[in-house]
């Protein structure tokens, strides 16, 4: 117990009751905040009928029998085309619903060859006169109530005369497959209830308890079965495994009536898919090539996205409630391929769109159908772009929002939004999150990161090793041993490498001490070159991902493919869910032909210890979770014949390296079919009998077709078979033909292109009882393992034919082992050489180079595209070639390396200014020529080709990183709104400095949202200046500048300039502080005056008059002979106009003088006066109770009340004339040191508290009329007959 309180931080010394109940209470505490964050914690996915029925529920259009489609019958629905037509069809195929079985709607088709108590009828339903609905009567698992139901299967529409009566007993005779059970029951006919008046051939469907009906293996070759020919049984693949089939629904019509050829419809999988889809747990699902495990994965999202709408709906439309408030689910679906995650992208788009469809009125129809035209138009989507632009991603991981769900993306991708994120999070400290500064990867491109994989381990480190560590052993291989090595946290020391079970890496068991030897070169080398690999990666992210936050993890995370990550990779995905039970990794170990340590097995014992160790297990919250095992055995694609050969391939396998591979269930196929053919006993030297193998006649070759492939093991031998067969057929490699298909393949010369020798092949035949065979040995014969890998991927391309050609004699172990179990056909020079020759329309060759575009295998889709006549794609695909060549030219080789960036720009651009394209095809080319220019750091011209392909965020950044500020700025004025917010904010900014920068300011005026706008930017950047602002036009901010420097008569001018009467007004106000100041200053006083009257005739007429009093006494003020009246006036002066009476004083003491004749005496008596009052008025000023808050008086002296007792006074010296008569008094020494702390110097002036304003107002005046006495003393005694008075007694009355 003790140790469990600890663990809870609990006092141990609490009785244990209490102990238990506070355990209690916190479990709980953490389960609830648990389920907070998860939206619809106990949410399961709605089936494909469910979905259906979900937008069917309001129609009472269809009976009790279940309707499904082939696809077959779903094109011929569709190509009826018109619509009276189809819904005579749609008409007919409800009465099936209802079970209307009369003798026109269920006419027997086939013709009796055998017993027809062993076969399954097939009828036909007379539509029209000529139209016939082709079905039968089949049996569907009801999951939950465990019984089989008769439901109806339509195979196709087709006119009378192209009912095939062959294809039918085909098919009739491949149902001898079926036991007898299943044909009774099929034939059972079940009538309705009665109610009344019974109707006559009307019948519901039986049910019965469920029972298992797998297809029996007839073998036998005499078996009715076996007796149908290779073309019989290819048609009859095509016909049953290929297809999928489609439940009759409104939005299946609804599509049709759209006429959407590339609508995808939910159809039916099998109870075993079914169990997948519905597992409420996390699972691994192993399924070979072609077993449906991403239709799974992409089911299973499907049924969960709709199970949340209908739950929001039912809790929305449910009494007293309203629509849930919780999120929508957050669900990821991820793989290491671009081209599958994009594919996946478009299914579940197709699906959603089409499951919405039977909701869709008349005008939303048309414009489905009009977008549907649009996107057949583009027809060269570049899937790399597609990804960055499909799911209109933000930038970093943190700013996903519900509308990126359901997020489709590739793990590079994911990665790629995690490290933005942690560069944001953590700033400059994490600069560079994948290592550091210096640090850099094999190739940076703008869609990811390439890091050091297999390939470039084999062709950049793998030469520079010491040959004696390598002798012998494979590259790709050992990369392998690589990923073992450095495991997950950290990297396993030479010690714990050593003790790694053989049992799960068998591989090169003896040779670890030198692996281990070369494994420390690589590392040594991986720094100085400061690369990178995807470990380093991985265990980077893991630390940041350790502290996501729970709201930004996933609900369920997908991983398809998962053998192409490592296990650090899936330990990363795997952190970045909040749901236990969330997690759904999909994949084939027997597909992993590149370098890879990876099973199942593994990852399944990761997770469970991973589960062990997570909080809310350790306190109790809930209990781990072991995720389900599933597996796939029934492959879609092939037919039996391949699918047992593959089979047998992988079983070599797991019996020699059972560490590489997960022991699955035996594969099967639906259909039987024709095995595969082996051409042995051909010798390299029989020139002519190869010539006769590939060419038809002459110097012809074979013309292979579109969906015909010849496969080979390296670059090298394909272009030698190029160069032979000229344009004959489509050929790749190995490893480009990973994740395609293809009708037929031939795979030429692979064991003797194989570097294994025959002795190492001879492996194989251990599998045939009491034949001569090498012992197996790890080292020897460690690389079989990745051929027969190879072997099995090639094999598996295939849905009709594969032909397997080799010359030389490597080839006949295995096949002698294929042919000893009977899995394969031999065929030697002398036997007749099948036909192989299938002649393709032009566009079928477009539609397979769109598919290999799509796959990013340009080079063959320029074939292709050559091969339907179709120039322009053509010429782009190989220009993208030319920019992928670019790619793998070494990183040093930097001058040979920007040729080839900018050879292949050129061709980009050259497509795209070629006449004849779409906009979207050369918006596309232009978008390509861009990204060559931004490798070889061409930025201007990459913002171009940006911009011409309509991608103006990334032509802004291109622009940014050259600095090109000027072609920024027709895209801010016109297509902003496409661009990001970050980005249009870097442009701006930086546009506007380097405007400044040049000295273009005006340039940069459409940068700012408003001119308040500019001006902060200049003065925070102390760009602001009066020249500046006079180019600008910016009179208003020139004279706030002034104006704060105390130069008003040169701001009161600056707004002169202006048009309004605001300004008008503010300018006189202007000229009158001016005209304040100016007994201080040697201002032309009749010209500002002049100016001010000048400017306030602008004014209205009320404005005009207010304003015109003051205007006017400075004009009186200047007037001799109304001074003059004003002084031999009796009247004592007004305190509340002091200021006004000093200011008129002060002028016409400035301007008095003695006069030369004349009556003196008059003229010094009034002298006299003039500075009796105006010693009046200043001793008024210094007294201890001036008000601060006279107007006049702060005009005069130029200050004003700021923030409470605190007053600003301008200061002079500030670039321009001083106007205030305070400030050289406040700036002198002497009489600083009386100044309180709270008087302080500013920009523009001086802070000053009212006590010292008081002292200097005081000062001032006292200083004024000293000045004024000591002037008149000297005039005094310049006149002889006058004497001067004591000046001390004067001004204090004491001498």
């Amino acid at each position: 117990m003790a140790t469990s309180a600890s663990t809870l931080g609990i006092d141990e010394h609490v009785p244990d009751a209490t102990l238990e109940n506070q355990k209690a209470t916190s479990t709980a505490q953490v389960e609830t905040n648990y389920l907070d964050v998860i939206p619809f914690p106990n949410i399961q996915p709605l089936r494909a009928a469910q979905m259906v029925a979900s937008l069917d529920s309001k129609s009472a259009l269809y009976g009790k029998w279940k309707i499904q489609l082939s696809g077959r019958a779903v094109r011929d629905f569709r190509q009826l085309g018109d619509r009276k037509v189809q819904k005579i069809i749609s008409n007919k195929l409800v009465q099936l619903s209802h079970g209307h079985f009369s003798p026109d709607n269920q006419k027997r088709l086939t013709r009796r060859e055998v017993s027809s108590n062993d076969q399954v009828p097939i009828y036909e339903a007379k539509a029209s006169r000529d139209l016939r609905v082709v079905y039968e009567i089949a049996l569907r698992e009801d999951v939950d109530l465990k019984k089989d139901f008769q439901y109806i299967r339509v195979w196709g529409i087709a006119t009378h005369a192209q009912l095939d009566d062959r294809l039918w007993s085909s098919l009739n005779k491949e149902s001898l497959r079926r036991t007898p059970e299943y044909l009774r029951r099929i034939k059972i006919r079940s009538a309705p209830p009665k109610h009344g008046k019974e109707v006559r051939d009307v019948f519901d469907p039986a049910h019965f308890e469920h029972q298992d009906f797998d297809r029996l293996d007839m073998l036998d070759e005499d078996n009715p079965v076996r007796l149908l020919t290779d073309e019989e049984q290819l048609e009859l693949h095509e016909l049953i495994s290929l297809e999928k089939w489609v439940t009759l629904s409104k939005s299946l019509l609804s599509s049709i009536a759209m006429n959407e050829d590339n609508a995808a419809h939910i159809f039916d999988v099998s109870p075993k898919e079914q169990e997948v889809i519905d597992c409420p747990s996390s699972l691994f699902l192993l399924g070979r090539s072609g077993t449906g495990k991403t239709t799974c994965m992409l089911f299973r999202l499907i049924g969960l996205e709709c199970a949340v709408r209908q739950e929001q709906v039912d809790d929305a439309t449910e009494v007293g409630t309203t629509s849930t408030s919780r999120t929508k689910l957050r669900q990821l679906f991820v793989t290491k391929s671009r081209v599958l995650t994009a594919r996946v992208r478009e299914y579940y788009q197709k699906f959603d769109a089409t499951l919405r469809a039977g909701s869709l009125s008349p005008e939303e129809i048309k414009e489905r159908t009009k977008r549907s035209k649009e996107r057949k138009a583009n027809r060269l989507v570049d899937l790399e772009d597609e990804e960055e632009t499909g799911n209109n991603l933000p930038s970093k991981f943190g700013e996903l929002k519900e509308e990126h769900f359901p997020l489709f993306v590739s793990f590079d991708q994911l990665c790629k939004l995690l490290e933005e994120e942690l560069l944001f999070v953590g700033g400059p400290d994490t600069a560079n999150v994948l290592g550091g500064e210096g640090v850099r990867t094999t190739a940076t491109t703008e869609s990811g990161t390439q890091f050091i994989d297999a390939e470039i381990f084999q062709s950049q480190y793998w030469p520079h090793f010491n040959r004696l560590l390598t002798k012998g052993l494979d590259a790709y291989l050992v990369f392998s041993q690589f990923g073992v090595i450095r495991g997950v946290e950290r990297d396993l020391t030479k010690e714990e490498y050593l003790k790694v079970s053989e049992r799960s890496h068998s591989t090169y068991r003896e040779a670890r001490p030198q692996i281990y030897e070369l494994f420390l070169a690589y590392t040594r080398k991986k720094g100085e070159c400061r690369q990178l690999d995807a470990a380093d990666r991985a265990r980077r992210l893991l630390r940041y991902t350790a502290t996501l936050p729970r709201d930004l993890q996933f609900d369920f995370i997908y991983v398809d493919e998962a053998q192409d990550n490592n296990m650090a990779d899936c330990i990363l995905i795997r952190s970045l869910g909040r749901n236990a039970n969330g997690f759904f990794f999909a994949g084939d170990t027997a597909q992993t032909i590149s370098s890879s340590t990876f099973t199942f097995a593994e990852l399944k014992a990761s997770f469970y210890r991973a589960e062990k160790n997570e909080k809310l297990v350790n306190i109790g919250a809930r209990k781990p979770v072991n995720p389900k095992f599933y597996n796939l055995n029934v492959n879609y694609r092939s037919h039996d014949g391949i699918v047992r050969c593959a089979s047998s391939i992988v079983d070599l396998i797991h019996k020699y390296f059972p560490s590489s591979i997960d022991k699955l269930a035996p594969e099967k196929g639906i259909v039987l079919g024709p095995k595969p053919t082996m051409f042995a006993g051909w010798r390299s030297d029989e020139n002519m009998e190869f010539d006769q193998f590939l060419f038809s006649h002459g110097t012809h070759a074979i013309e292979f077709g579109a969906s015909q492939c010849i496969i080979v093991r390296t670059e090298e031998a394909r272009d030698r078979l190029r160069e032979k067969i000229q344009d004959a057929g489509l050929i790749l490699t190995i490893y480009e033909s990973k994740g395609l298909e293809f009708s037929d393949v031939l795979l030429l010369n692979f064991f003797e292109d194989s570097p294994e020798t025959e002795g190492q092949w001879r492996l194989v035949l251990n599998g045939i009882q009491g034949k001569k065979a090498p012992k197996f040995n790890n080292s020897k014969h460690a690389a079989i393992q990745q051929e027969l890998k190879s072997l099995y991927v090639a094999c598996t391309r295939a849905r009709r034919n594969v032909w397997i050609f080799d010359i030389g004699t490597k080839s006949q172990p295995m096949a002698e082992f294929l042919y000893h179990h009977g899995l394969v056909k031999l065929c030697s020079p002398n036997d007749p050489i099948p036909t192989m020759a299938q002649a393709s329309s032009k566009e079928e060759w477009f539609e397979q180079g769109q598919n290999l575009y799509d796959q990013g295998i340009h080079k063959h889709a320029a074939f292709c595209f050559g091969k339907a006549g179709a120039l322009w794609e053509q010429q782009f695909c190989l220009a993208y070639v030319d920019m992928k060549q670019a790619d793998r030219i070494p990183l040093g080789e930097v001058v040979k390396r920007k040729q080839a960036y900018l050879t292949a720009a050129e061709k980009f651009v050259a497509c795209a200014e070629e006449d004849g394209a779409s906009k979207e095809l050369r918006w596309t080319a232009y978008r390509k020529a861009a990204k060559c220019f931004s490798f070889v750091g061409d930025g201007r011209r990459a913002g171009l080709a940006y911009s011409s392909g309509q991608e103006f965020d990334k032509a802004v950044k291109a622009f940014l990183s050259a600095e090109a500020i000027d072609d920024i700025m027709p895209i801010l004025s016109s297509h902003s709104a496409f661009l990001a917010r970050g980005t249009k904010e870097d442009a701006r900014q930086m546009g506007r400095l380097f405007y400044l920068k040049v000295g273009r300011v005006e340039a940069a005026t459409p940068l700012f949202d408003d001119p308040d706008d500019q001006i902060s930017f200049l003065k925070h950047w102390g760009y602001l200046s009066n020249d500046i602002l006079q180019r600008l036009g910016r009179h208003d901010q020139i004279a706030i500048t002034l104006e704060q420097r105390g130069d008003y008569l040169a701001a009161a001018r600056e707004l002169q300039r202006m048009q309004s009467e605001q300004e008008a007004e503010q300018s006189v106000q202007l000229f009158i502080k001016a005209l304040w100041q100016s007994c201080f200053t040697d201002v032309d006083f009749s010209t500002v005056v002049g100016e001010a009257a000048d400017t306030a005739a602008r004014l209205s007429a009320n404005r005009r008059d207010e304003v015109m009093v003051d205007v006017d006494f400075f004009k009186d003020a200047h007037d001799r002979a109304k001074t003059i009246s004003f002084l031999e006036s009796s009247l004592v002066p007004a305190p509340s106009n002091s200021a006004k009476d000093w200011f008129r004083l002060k002028c016409w003491l400035k301007t008095w003088e003695i006069p030369r004749s004349g009556n003196t005496t008059n003229a010094f008596s009034t002298m006299l006066t003039s500075v009796e009052k105006f010693c009046t008025i200043c001793r008024r000023f210094s007294a201890s109770n001036v008000d601060l808050d006279n107007r006049q008086l702060q005009l005069l002296l130029g200050f004003h009340r700021s923030v409470d007792h605190t007053f600003s006074v301008a200061r002079a010296s500030f670039h321009v004339n001083a106007t205030s008569p305070l400030k050289l008094m406040l700036e002198e020494d002497s009489f600083k040191q009386h100044l309180s702390s709270g008087t302080f110097a500013s920009n523009f002036g001086w802070e000053i508290s009212s006590i010292d304003l008081r002292l200097s107002i005081r000062t001032f005046f006292a200083r004024q009329t000293l000045d004024e006495l000591i002037a008149f003393s000297s005039v005094v005694q310049s006149a002889s007959f006058l004497r001067a008075p004591c000046h001390t007694f004067f001004v204090n009355g004491i001498c």
